[in-house]
C-alpha cells in the first residue's frame, strides 16, 4: 500500500470474507470482524522543490546584493504536490547554498510554516551578497530544508548573481553652458564592461544626490540649487545633463 500525502489518517481494518460459509443465514453486520481503530502517520514530504525567479528576468540574472524569488514546494516520490503540507503539517524552512562562503554570504534565509498553502510558499526576501564587488558571475543554486532535515537535493532552482555598479565619467566645461556627462550601468566580468544584458534597471533624478566641493580660487562657490540635473537615454546607457550655473560660478 502507498499513500502519496502527508500527515496521518486513521484506519480500521474489517475481514470481511471470513464468515462468508454463513452468508445465507448471517447478517453482514454479524459476519464482519473489524480491529481496533490506530493511527497511521506521520507521513512527511520525500523532498522539496526550489524555483527561482532572477530578480532581472529578462537578463536571467541577479545583482549581488539584490532580492530574488524562491518559491518551496513539497513532493512526494511521484513527483507530485503534497497540498496536505500545510498548517500543522508544515514545518521552518531554511534556505541555503552550496557556494563557497568566501565569495558571498546568503541572507533572509527563513521560510515560516504558516506560509505554506497547498503544499507550497514563496519568499521575496532572499539576498545574496558578494564579499568582494569585483567578482566573476556565480550560479547560485538554493537548497531548503525544513525542521524534519528533508530537503531540496536534486530539485534545486539557481540563478546567476553579478555584481554591477553605475559608472559616470568625469567631465568639465564653461559655466554658461549646459554640462552632459556620460553614465553607463557596468558589471564585472574579468574586468569591468558595460551591462548590455541589463535591461531591467531603471534611473531617474530622484536616484541622485550632489555635494559641490568647496570653492576655489577665481569661484564664487557654486550651490546645488543653481543647476538642475537632467536624466536621459535608458539602461545599460544614460547622459546626466548638469543645466549651466550663470557667470561667475
Amino acid at each position: 500500500a502507498t499513500y502519496d500525502e502527508v500527515g496521518s489518517y486513521s484506519l480500521i481494518l474489517q475481514d470481511q470474507n471470513f464468515a462468508d460459509v454463513d452468508a445465507a443465514d448471517t447478517p453482514a453486520a454479524q459476519r464482519y470482524f473489524s480491529g481496533s481503530l490506530a493511527q497511521v502517520g506521520r507521513f512527511t514530504p520525500d523532498h522539496f522543490v526550489t524555483d527561482v525567479t532572477h530578480a532581472c528576468a529578462a537578463g536571467a540574472y541577479t545583482y549581488s546584493g539584490q532580492p530574488f524569488t524562491v518559491k518551496v514546494t513539497a513532493q512526494n516520490a511521484a513527483n507530485s504536490t503534497t497540498r496536505n503540507y500545510t498548517g500543522t503539517q508544515a514545518t521552518n524552512h531554511t534556505l541555503s547554498t552550496p557556494v563557497s562562503a568566501s565569495l558571498g554570504t546568503l541572507t533572509n534565509i527563513s521560510i515560516s510554516a504558516i506560509n505554506f498553502a497547498a503544499g507550497s510558499a514563496t519568499s521575496n526576501a532572499p539576498t545574496y551578497t558578494f564579499s568582494q564587488p569585483a567578482t566573476q558571475p556565480t550560479l547560485l543554486t538554493v537548497r531548503s530544508t525544513d525542521a524534519d532535515s528533508i530537503n531540496s537535493a536534486g530539485f534545486e532552482g539557481s540563478t546567476e548573481v553579478r555584481s554591477g555598479r553605475v559608472a559616470m565619467k568625469n567631465a568639465y566645461g564653461s559655466e554658461m553652458l549646459a554640462l552632459p556627462l556620460s553614465l553607463r550601468i557596468e558589471t564585472y566580468n574579468k574586468g569591468w564592461t558595460v551591462h548590455t544584458a541589463d535591461t531591467c534597471t531603471s534611473l531617474n533624478t530622484a536616484n541622485f544626490a550632489w555635494s559641490p566641493g568647496t570653492s576655489g580660487v577665481g569661484s564664487q562657490g557654486w550651490q546645488a540649487c543653481e543647476s538642475a540635473l537632467l536624466l536621459s537615454g535608458a539602461s545599460p546607457n544614460y547622459q546626466v545633463l548638469i543645466t549651466a550655473p550663470g557667470a561667475g560660478n
